[in-house]
């Protein structure tokens, strides 16, 4: 029996073909440009790049999601078979675990949702006025109107991935013992965070140029910004802490107790198995070590490299927006 092949998002199967996610890109860049080029070209508006900035930015933005997305889901996977090699399934469960991955949900629900509140986004706004037939560029503002309902379809649809995929690795992690003098076998958990949030920030910065108030809370980039951040910093490592917490409190009981000549209760530690070569000295350096371990699968340099990316985005906007000032005030 031939089995069924995995469901994949749209945002996903247009680039799980032969032609490179780059090149996907790319076209649909070059498609939407064209396309606003013929909008021009029937309302009058000058091809400038003035006029074309705005919205080439966002359809950027737009294309780099589609890239993004591809390369997310490529490094989700890899993390969670490296997950999967160490849980303490059996072989049968961790493939039926594989397929479940590989397979999406449907995710028609939330594009039509966002559908809705795209459109209600730019009717208020924009799509009222061509309706009424007040608006001065009718096919120019139907396109703003398209460009900010495919946002939040798109944005939508990136975020539905991400948050699934590290709610399944979160899932398969509960299934992984917790190894205090090893918690770097939890670091994919903490990537796949980083990685999903750093790619969500490169959007961002695109975006940022086209000249975005981050006070307007009615602009759908702005709206998702910050809760996306805290959910993909919160789902993958859910309940995470907690568990190596309670193990550290263990950890430290039994050695207290061995301290005190209870050697025994070593056996039920990480350190049992190798009693004869174990001194007083050596089990108060441990019970140090294992106090001062992090509550987290994060290390110092993927801790600051993480940091450092972060703010890269921001700091480039700040600057960008600092130049345009400056020229400004030089012209005048």
């Amino acid at each position: 029996m031939k089995m069924k092949k995995p469901h994949s998002p749209l945002i996903l199967k247009v680039t799980s073909g032969r032609i490179p996610s780059l090149v996907v890109s790319l076209l649909f860049i070059s498609v939407l440009l064209g396309t606003l080029t013929f909008v021009y070209e029937i309302d009058g508006i000058l091809k400038i790049w003035d006029n074309y900035k705005r919205s080439g930015y966002a359809i950027a933005a737009l294309a780099y999601i589609i890239y993004i997305s591809r390369i997310i889901q490529n490094a989700h996977e890899k993390q969670f078979k490296q997950l999967l090699t160490i849980s303490e399934l059996s072989e049968s469960d961790k493939t039926k675990e594989n397929e479940v991955f590989l397979n999406h949900r449907n995710l028609w629900p939330e594009s039509l949702v966002a559908l809705l509140i795209g459109f209600g986004h730019s009717y208020w706004y924009i799509l009222k006025g061509v309706f009424e037939g007040t608006s001065d560029l009718p096919y120019y503002d139907s396109w703003r109107s398209f460009q900010i309902i495919l946002v939040w379809i798109i944005i939508t649809q990136s975020i539905s991935i991400y948050t699934r995929n590290m709610t399944l690795m979160n899932r398969l992690s509960q299934k992984i013992k917790i190894d205090l003098l090893n918690l770097d076998k939890l670091m994919p958990l903490t990537k796949a965070g980083i990685i999903s949030i750093l790619a969500f920030i490169g959007a961002y910065s695109i975006l940022f140029s086209t000249g975005i108030d981050l006070s307007d809370l009615s602009n759908p980039a702005v709206v998702v910004l910050v809760p996306t951040i805290v959910i993909m910093l919160h789902r993958p490592l859910k309940g995470i802490r907690k568990r190596i917490a309670h193990e550290k409190e263990r950890e430290v009981k039994i050695i207290d107790r061995a301290i005190d000549g209870d050697i025994e209760a070593l056996k039920d530690s990480r350190i049992g198995g190798n009693l004869e070569n174990i001194n007083v000295i050596d089990l108060i350096n441990c019970k140090k070590i294992i106090q001062n371990t992090l509550e987290l699968p994060v290390n110092i340099p993927t801790a600051s490299r993480f940091v450092f990316y972060l703010i890269i985005p921001l700091l480039t906007w700040v600057a960008a927006s600092f130049v345009d000032k400056l020229v400004d005030y030089l012209i005048k």
